[in-house]
């Protein structure tokens, strides 16, 4: 049944619709057309001045980054100089993060099940055979778009996931490295940082022993003084004996 007066089929509407316990449309005035919300717009009322963010500029597109201080206790300390979203709700990084962690996942399953279907759609090639081995050697060409002109006669592996060329260079250069590292360890050779700290050393020894040259050397000049003085000493008492003889 239609109703002719718009104002008593929208009175009619909200006496039929009925809220929650605690959130009727009543104030303390006793009037109807209160906000059902009032903590709320109370609570927003104190904030809006900050709002108004720098960062808030791309909110309604969806690339602003919200602000992490915003909605905490303390606030955000730089006000409308933030250059982080201050209109995105509370909890809106966490919800965010928890989007991209999810669509990460997404992507490496749907990833995966491209791979295992294009595993399933191209033929074994010759080099495959001794991929459960671990001495097969990967296809550089096969996980490209342009796929691997050789399909089964293709004398490299198939079956190896995508990067795996890339990952064996590195363990071999690693491997390198280490081989080479040790074979200097055995043929006695050493870092120059080694080889310096030895220098070093070798220079502080040279300079004491130096230091104790020196030391002897005056020693052997003091030694020669006594004995010079003993010598004048024995000749005058010598004379002195010989004087006092009749």
């Amino acid at each position: 049944v239609g109703h002719d007066d718009p104002a008593r089929a929208v009175s009619s509407s909200a006496a039929a619709f009925q809220l929650p316990p605690g959130l009727e449309l009543t104030s303390s005035s006793g009037q109807g057309d209160a906000s059902p919300y009032p903590m709320l717009l109370g609570a927003s009322s104190g904030i809006e001045g900050q709002r108004n963010s720098l960062g808030s500029a791309l909110h309604g597109c969806g690339e602003c980054k919200p602000c992490a201080w915003f909605w905490h206790p303390k606030g955000c300390g730089n006000g409308r100089e933030c250059e982080f979203c201050h209109l995105c709700p509370p909890g809106e990084i966490k919800t965010r993060r928890k989007v991209k962690l999810q669509s990460i996942r997404e992507t490496a399953a749907l990833e995966q099940e491209m791979q295992s279907l294009h595993l399933e759609e191209a033929p074994q090639s010759v080099g495959s055979a001794e991929h459960g081995s671990g001495n097969c050697r990967p296809c550089a060409w096969f996980w490209k778009p342009e796929g691997c002109q050789n399909g089964k006669d293709c004398l490299h592996c198939h079956l190896c996931p995508p990067g795996e060329l890339r990952r064996k260079k590195k363990e071999k250069q690693h491997a390198i490295a280490q081989q080479a590292a040790l074979s200097r360890q055995q043929r006695g050779l050493v870092p120059a940082r080694q080889t310096r700290q030895i220098k070093e050393a070798l220079t502080i020894q040279q300079q004491v022993i130096e230091q104790q040259q020196q030391q002897l050397m005056q020693l052997q000049m003091q030694l020669q003084l006594q004995e010079q003085m003993q010598a004048q000493m024995f000749m005058a008492t010598a004379a002195t004996i010989a004087t006092r003889q009749p």
